[in-house]
């Protein structure tokens, strides 16, 4: 009944031209100051395109650009528009046109005003466009065609009125006699309450009460007795004509579907379990409590609304994860943009709305503010006494009347002061539109926040001014800083965290603060306390969220990825502080993907408040940044320990596909015996699985069996799982089985067996190397992941060889200790300050002696026990007779003697994708690959903790997905150790393969047949025209035949940039075309038809024969020679005959003698820009026959400046001028 809601079309207001179109510049913006990131978490400018027609269009080939006079600019890779749906596209310079991936184009938009157009692919077609140009941007404001005048009605909101029944049984369900979700139906015995509803165990203590409306409390109803609630919301409308858009935002735990008079509009990601919306249907996965409390926003078609003048009715099934959770939540949202009667104009919008429909707007919203101070050197108050500000303020449509500067001292009233553009001090030059004045910093104290924002008004009486803070939740009120204070001295990194009321971050509601960290100020930030157990500290731990489009900087460098959100980790229950940084180090060395964490000084309103553990959230930026994993991958915050994939979990990306991957791979993992083993080597990522079990026994963190993990899968690639470490803390010897409590002295390093817990009655075995299966629990838990990992042999022993190599290399070297004494310099005084603050429990101890202690009693008898007491070879002398020894093996040999096995270079099956390297072990001992390298025709640098079994295989694969594919052996379902995916291709033409050791040295190589195809030979692309001044439909892709004979084409194909069959044959000395329109070609050899287009920017080529091995594989460069992408010229290759691997280069290319080029026949000569077609313009034969007048090396004009640099500059090279003149 319900949809996906990210599958919904999205139906689109207006848009940004008055000619008839298919696909329209729908809204863009130009000053993204804190709008939306891109994936680089930079604040790019944007496009917005919509398609209004009633058909697909697919947009390859078409063009966007910011010249009237140049239009084949930017180009539009393969991707299809659905009617009504939108394309964003990022105006940031960086030129990416990956259809699969986020779409950029290589110029920027002017916030002063510009042309901007949609070109068709013929390069000639304006589509769309703002001409002769659009008018002055403002920051933070989109563009676009709306309703101006329009306004925005509450339709449902907080304390509306409404009805709710927890159902029994099918009478009211959808698709029945009587649906709840009709207008019609009668809801008279429901119960009354007001938005919201939900319930809580423990009530006044849960964030949730307080979204809770009058009656909104409705445990005793549906706690315990349903998953299920019913609800209908009715609401008015007095004229369904004028509601232009409907917007939709909802709290909700654990899921829900939407209906509005009878039609259901979206559902929540979280669908029922069995897919059925019947009266006890359950969501299939939890949605946490912090995302539940955070107000999501859909999207309404709102052609799929029948709306009527009048009562209608909003209709929610809200479900819970089982009847049974602790609390439920329904609150939501509902409003409409009301359009008056006029229709649309181009009109300004606050808040922009990329990827949704167009808002209302106006068409002038008063001065354009910019350029105002932000994040100025801060005050030092000992020497300075004001605090200079400016703005760059202009006028939109009437003049500018008076600029006023508003600005706070802490948390105190708003005071302002008149901003003067007049060329009086502290303004620097008089009409300029640069607005000054001094900020008085009288009354500041040190390290005190200090807050201002700017407001213009003009002539017309209109207000504007920034920041704009149209979103209270999830916008800055001020730009802002604080005064230098020189008390503090902290080796630390210093946040600043300025709170109005700082118990209110206390509880998991929260509140808005604001934070100075790096030289950056943020306003109006989110807080709240987060983690389970450390919640009843004195000393918490805290979450703080940044809003959208200002997210924090963390890193040194300006120019790293910022994050949304990261955690401030208690450090209260180590009194080492190191535990939780030194752990996410360890497992980093281990090749463990995870969070970056360090420690830092955080100061509270000019005060010193904490030392904390700064924690990365892991979410996709942190994805992003990992070598090797897509960041689009499914990533799963787990709270059990492999044995439900909808129970315990919590979605963190992919939300819009269900749970079906987890919980596959939970029934997979369950298996026993080749089942298991089949299923192990198949789906887990065994390199980065081998690296997190070995980290977790390296820090001994106990505290994952059954939660403060995340499962990854690269859903897209391989599709193989491994684990992520997540809360650190009990690592490196603390624990709470000690009375059962995190706030304990006990440490232990090499109890393989002890009772813990309260009364020393529950066995566990947090020292094991085996620890977490079920005969060797941790913390009075086990994980099935584990268990079942480790139930495997040839898992255990890849294991085994895994974690003796980080005992050997991290454990037992001197690594730790160094990171050990390097934060215990960091922390100097300021660990002091910390256990002064908070005070410590049980025995009372300084820094220096919680690192001894950490050291001596931790790594010392920690490396002891992983480095002789489990070894294999002291097996006899295991001591612990209720658990047995681990059997590590001890150093692997110093040089290992690996071979290569089979070589598939040409599969049966002509998919070159399916072709393998087999690496063989003959020794005795498993062998760590870890570092090791594949050079030659193929490159591939093996992952730390890559495993080769004694007496056995490992396969490298181009693509491991389609290996596992393979229809014949060696293929998936084999229990085959696989890895990938490797560069470049086992080509026929013979080459060598080498395989070398970390250290560089080559432990074995192997050249392939040298029996390369008549096509490898003999088949050249001789010349490209990717930009033809006449558009796509005038592109080319010349080949020929350079051999002596005729070369069949059957079979040969383009694969990468375009795609074509090219069939017929050539004679010797032939050329041929491939063409996206043969008609515009007549009378030449047309030998294939291609679909796509060639990229302006450049992009890799492909051509690959009958057998699919690669005949050429280049990239070009659209910037190679500009009068190819904008003159009309094409690519020629300068020697046909040079090696096939030459085509890659910018110098095997030259720009052909003529625009358009010259299809299907020799390329003429002289090119227009190679040094001998150019010397030709200017020297004589004679001259041209004496290397000493016409050489590159030589002076023709006697200046000192040689022929080659006059080439490189283009200019006479008979004309004199010093260098200084050139």
């Amino acid at each position: 009944m319900f949809r996906d809601f990210l599958t919904l079309s999205i139906c689109v207001l207006g848009v940004a031209r008055l000619t008839a179109a298919d696909v329209v510049i729908s809204e863009f913006l130009t000053s993204n100051i804190s709008g939306i990131t891109d994936e680089d978490g930079q604040n790019s400018d944007w496009i917005e395109l919509t398609n209004v027609s009633g058909s697909p269009v697919n947009l390859d080939g078409w063009l966007l650009t910011d010249s009237a006079t140049s239009t084949n600019r930017w180009e539009i890779p393969n991707v299809t528009l659905s009617p009504g749906d939108e394309l964003l596209i990022f105006a940031s310079g960086k030129d990416r046109s990956d259809p699969a991936g986020e779409l950029h184009t290589d110029f920027k938009l002017s916030a002063s005003g510009e042309y901007l157009g949609l070109v068709r692919p013929d390069g000639v077609t304006i589509e769309s466009s703002f001409s002769p140009e659009y008018p002055q941007q403002y920051p933070d404001v989109s563009y676009g065609e709306g309703s101006p005048g329009g306004s925005t009605v509450a339709l449902v909101g907080a304390d509306s009125p409404l009805k709710y029944h927890v159902p029994t049984d099918t009478s009211a369900d959808l698709g029945g006699a009587d649906p709840y979700n009709e207008i019609a139906f009668d809801d008279s015995g429901w119960n009354s309450a007001e938005m919201g509803i939900g319930y809580a165990d423990v009530p006044g203590t849960d964030p949730y009460d307080s979204f809770f409306g009058l009656n909104g409390d409705i445990q005793g109803e549906m706690d315990g007795e349903n998953s299920t609630v019913y609800i209908r919301v009715p609401f008015q409308v007095d004229d369904p004509s004028v509601v232009s858009t409907l917007s939709f935002s909802t709290r909700y735990d654990d899921g829900f579907g939407i209906s509005i008079n009878g039609s259901p509009l979206l559902a929540s990601a979280n669908p029922p379990v069995d897919g059925v919306w019947d009266y006890n249907a359950a969501a299939s996965s939890s949605h946490s409590d912090t995302l539940a409390i955070a107000l999501e926003s859909f999207p309404i078609n709102l052609a799929q609304v029948n709306l009527v003048a009048g009562t209608n009715i909003l209709a929610v099934h809200g479900m819970n994860r089982s009847a049974g959770n602790s609390d439920f939540l329904f609150d939501c949202e509902l409003s409409a943009q009301i359009s008056p009667a006029g229709g649309s104009a181009l009109v300004y919008m606050t808040p922009p709305t990329p990827g949704s429909p167009n808002a209302s707007g106006v068409e002038d919203l008063g001065p354009v503010i910019s350029e105002v101070t932000e994040n100025p050197i801060r005050p030092d108050l000992s020497s300075q006494s004001v605090l200079k500000v400016t703005a760059l303020v202009s006028a939109s449509e009437a003049a500018v009347d008076r600029v006023d500067l508003f600005y706070r001292q802490e948390f105190d009233a708003e005071s302002s002061m008149r901003m003067r553009d007049d060329g009086v001090a502290p303004d620097d030059s008089a009409g300029d539109g640069v607005y000054s004045v001094n900020l008085p910093l009288a009354g500041l104290q040190d390290g005190e926040m200090i807050r201002w924002r700017v407001e213009a008004s003009d002539t017309g009486g209109l207000t504007s001014k920034n920041p704009l803070y149209h979103d209270p939740l999830n916008s800055p009120e001020y730009y802002g800083t604080a005064a230098i204070d020189p008390a503090v001295n902290s080796n630390l990194p210093v946040l600043e965290w300025f709170i109005q009321n700082p118990s209110g971050a206390n509880n998991r509601t929260g509140t808005r603060a604001s934070v100075l960290y790096l030289g950056e100020f943020y306003d109006n930030v989110y807080c709240r306390v987060r983690g389970a157990s450390s919640v009843g500290l004195s000393k918490k731990s805290y979450k703080v969220d940044f809003n959208t489009g200002h997210h924090c900087r963390v890193d040194e460098n300006p120019n790293s990825v910022r994050v949304e959100e990261f955690n401030l980790n208690t450090t209260w229950t180590d009194k080492a502080y190191v535990r939780q940084p030194l752990s996410y180090d360890l497992y980093d060395l281990a090749g463990s993907p995870g969070s970056v964490c360090f420690l830092m000084r955080v100061q509270q309103n000019g005060a010193f408040f904490s030392v904390a553990a700064f924690t990365e959230q892991v979410d996709k930026r942190l994805l992003r940044r990992e070598k090797g994993i897509d960041d689009d991958g499914a990533l799963y915050k787990m709270y059990n320990g492999g044995t439900s994939g909808t129970s315990g979990v919590e979605k963190k990306n992919r939300e819009y596909e269900s749970n079906a991957d987890l919980s596959a791979f939970v029934n997979g993992i369950n298996q026993s015996g080749t089942a298991l083993e089949n299923f192990i080597f198949d789906n887990v990522d065994l390199p980065r699985q081998l690296n997190y079990l070995a980290a977790t026994v390296l820090t001994q963190n106990s505290d994952n069996m059954r939660k403060n993990y995340y499962l990854y899968r690269d859903s897209d690639g391989n599709g193989e799982w491994t684990q992520m470490p997540w809360d650190v803390d009990l690592t490196f010897g603390s624990h709470y089985m000690t009375n059962d409590s995190i706030a304990h002295d006990g440490i232990w390093a090499t109890e393989d067996y002890v009772l813990g817990g309260r009364n020393s009655n529950a066995p566990i075995s947090p020292s094991h190397p085996f620890v977490g299966i079920q005969e060797l629990p941790g913390n009075r838990s086990w994980s099935k992941l584990i268990d079942k990992l480790l139930e495997n042999d040839r898992f255990k022993d890849m294991f085994r060889r895994r974690l003796q190599t980080l005992v050997d290399e991290v454990l037992l070297g001197s690594e730790i200790n160094d990171r050990i004494d390097l934060m215990e310099v960091a922390l100097g005084n300021d660990a002091v300050l910390d256990k002064n603050k908070w005070g410590q429990f049980g025995q009372q101890q300084t820094l220096a002696q919680a690192l001894g202690i950490l050291k001596n009693d931790y790594l010392i008898p920690r490396r002891t026990h992983l480095s002789v007491t489990h070894l294999a070879a002291n097996v006899g002398s295991y001591p612990t007779p209720q658990t047995s020894s681990a059997l590590l093996p001890g150093p692997e040999p110093l040089t290992p003697v690996l071979a290569f096995g089979d070589v598939e270079g040409t599969p049966g099956s002509g998919n070159q994708d399916e072709e393998y390297i087999e690496i063989v072990n003959p020794g005795i001992a498993a062998i760590d690959l870890s570092g090791w390298k594949l050079e030659g025709g193929v490159n591939f640098d093996f992952l730390p903790g890559t495993i080769i079994e004694a007496e056995g295989s490992l396969f490298i694969s181009p693509k491991v997905a389609v290996f596992r594919s393979r229809s014949a052996s060696p293929t998936g379902g084999e229990g085959l150790n696989v890895e990938g995916d490797y560069n470049g291709q086992i080509s026929a033409r013979g080459e060598t393969i080498s395989l070398h050791y970390p250290d560089g040295g080559i432990s074995a190589s192997i050249t392939t047949p040298d029996n390369p195809s008549l096509a490898q030979q003999y088949l050249r692309i001789t010349e490209l025209h990717f930009a033809p001044t006449g558009g796509k439909e005038f592109e080319f892709i010349e080949v020929r035949n350079i051999g002596p004979n005729p070369l069949d084409l059957t079979g040969v194909q383009f694969t990468d940039g375009v795609e074509a069959i090219l069939s017929g044959s050539l004679a010797p000395g032939e050329y041929g075309l491939i063409v996206a329109n043969p008609g515009n070609f007549p009378g030449l050899k047309i030998v294939g038809t291609y679909t796509g287009a060639l990229n302006n920017g450049g992009e890799q080529l492909t051509l690959r024969d009958a057998n699919g091995e690669n005949i050429l594989s280049f990239d070009y460069e659209g910037d190679w020679f500009s009068p190819a992408r904008s003159g009309g010229y094409s690519l020629d290759v300068l020697d046909q005959n040079a090696d096939w691997s030459s085509w890659d280069g910018q110098f095997s290319w030259a720009l052909s003698s003529d625009a358009e080029g010259s299809p299907g026949v020799a390329n003429p000569l002289p090119h227009s820009n190679d040094y001998a077609s150019w010397s030709r313009g200017y020297f004589s034969e004679a001259e041209l026959a004496d290397p000493a007048v016409s050489g590159p090396l030589a002076d023709a004009s006697g200046d000192g400046v040689s022929n080659l640099m006059k080439y490189a500059l283009g200019v006479d090279p008979k004309t004199q001028g010093g260098n200084g003149d050139f």
